[in-house]
């Protein structure tokens, strides 16, 4: 067994980041998104009824999103996971 055998049990692959149009893009394509920089993972964004939405977990109810320009210059956005919603 060489020293490399295990290597998979013990890193965690890094998202791939890409910027806003490029999140957009895979929203369009019925992917969910979040970004690395907020602090909560379960907060995502997605198509919600053709209407770009934001998931907040706090409310467990989505809401249109309104864009900051952090939000569109962040190059931190990767794909999401569905959130709970029990």
């Amino acid at each position: 067994m060489s020293e490399y055998d295990d290597i998979e049990s013990h890193t965690q692959p890094v998202p791939a980041t890409t910027s806003f149009t490029g999140a957009i893009d895979r929203i369009a394509k019925g992917h969910i998104m979040r970004r690395q920089s907020w602090s909560d993972d379960e907060t995502v964004i997605a198509l919600n009824k053709d209407i770009l939405s934001i998931y907040i977990p706090s409310t467990k109810v989505w809401h249109p999103l309104l864009v900051s320009l952090a939000d569109m210059q962040g190059k931190d956005w990767v794909i999401g996971s569905p959130p709970r919603l029990v």
